[in-house]
């Protein structure tokens, strides 16, 4: 018998590895077509994350200036107050 003779078993398996190898190509593809759309979405999400990431970064900025602003009327009030008190004090070892 030659390489190229089919036997009555090679007739029934044939079909049966065609079907398989149809099978294994659909799922193949399935995977390919998976994939992209991973692919997709990580994309849409990386530009979320770096919209987030602006996002935040211009709030930060904003609560600094704003904590800043803060800051320096807290200093402003604290000095004029100690400007009371040494003129409260000098006005009291006046009437004393």
């Amino acid at each position: 018998m030659s390489s190229n003779d089919q036997t009555p078993d090679d007739a029934t398996t044939k079909p049966t590895l065609e079907t398989v190898l149809e099978r294994i190509n659909a799922v193949a593809n399935g995977i390919a077509e998976l994939r992209k759309d991973v692919e997709q979405r990580f994309d849409a999400v990386g530009g979320d994350i770096a919209q987030l990431r602006k996002d935040v970064e211009q709030g930060f900025r904003k609560v600094e200036r704003k904590i800043g602003y803060l800051n320096n009327d807290f200093l402003e009030r604290r000095g004029e107050q100690e400007d009371m008190l040494l003129r409260i004090e000098a006005i009291e070892n006046k009437a004393s």
